[in-house]
């Protein structure tokens, strides 16, 4: 665990907008990520846990107490689950299954933020939603300071929502259990221009990528679409010089020097 005075809410979140914080956390595993949570709270430290940062408009006020980062890792596979750490980027989680051929999440690729924050909103697109997929999620319970974990049922989930997000600074999620389907193809592909983009049929599956990188922006499926590869010029401050993908959707488009969104 690592506490810093003297950051701004710009630094850790993708808009780059926000003022300074008293103190900020930074964890590195959900035993840190208790740890943290409980002082604030005994000390009665206003709190705001923070993930990717890209789903926060913060104000330029800043936060007149913790900011706690969730900077935990890991993903463990025990059959075709995977428990994954509250902090784990979602795409790289995304990237990982398709690499293992579980298939599940597979339509979610290119999805902002960190893992912990899919169970809050019922992150989806193009068909799937993590309430498909998710069989626990652990979490501390602020209201006590204990640590237990919601089945499906208790997390509740709906349309892009959820128990956790009807009662918002009660639940931290530290893990997230996904059941996924190891199979060499993917799940069928619902919406008729994701399918046309794979060159499969509606309601058909995908085999996964046997060479080449991933592609980085195939709408919907950037880490399980490789076409051949075209070079293109890497972003503005980006550390790879080419990226092989298939052009953008127009509303992908990012303003010059600026990493594209979805």
């Amino acid at each position: 665990m690592q506490v810093h005075q003297g950051t701004r809410l710009a630094e850790l979140t993708t808009l780059a907008v926000g003022g300074p914080v008293d103190r900020l956390v930074e964890v590195h595993d959900a035993d840190e990520l208790v740890a943290a949570v409980r002082d604030a709270d005994a000390a009665g430290r206003p709190l705001l846990v923070l993930g990717g940062g890209s789903n926060v408009v913060a104000p330029d006020a800043g936060w007149p107490g913790d900011v706690v980062a969730v900077r935990s890792r890991g993903v463990v596979r025990t059959g075709d689950a995977v428990q994954v750490q509250a902090g784990e980027p979602w795409d790289d989680l995304v990237a990982h299954t398709v690499a293992q051929e579980l298939a599940g999440m597979e339509a979610l690729s290119g999805i902002p933020g960190s893992t912990g924050a899919t169970p809050v909103q019922n992150v989806g697109a193009y068909g799937q939603e993590v309430a498909q997929t998710i069989t626990a999620v652990q979490v501390l319970d602020r209201r006590d300071g204990s640590v237990r974990t919601l089945t499906p049922v208790e997390c509740g989930f709906g349309y892009r929502d959820s128990a956790l997000k009807q009662h918002p600074g009660v639940f931290v999620v530290l893990t997230v259990t996904f059941g996924l389907q190891s199979s060499p193809l993917s799940m069928p592909v619902g919406y008729a221009e994701l399918a046309r983009r794979l060159g499969v049929e509606v309601g058909s599956g995908r085999r996964w990528p046997t060479s080449g990188p991933p592609s980085s922006s195939c709408a919907g499926a950037r880490a399980w679409c490789w076409t051949p590869p075209t070079p293109t010029p890497a972003a503005p401050g980006r550390s790879s010089p080419t990226r092989w993908c298939r052009p953008r959707w127009p509303w992908r488009a990012a303003p010059a020097g600026r990493p594209a969104t979805t």
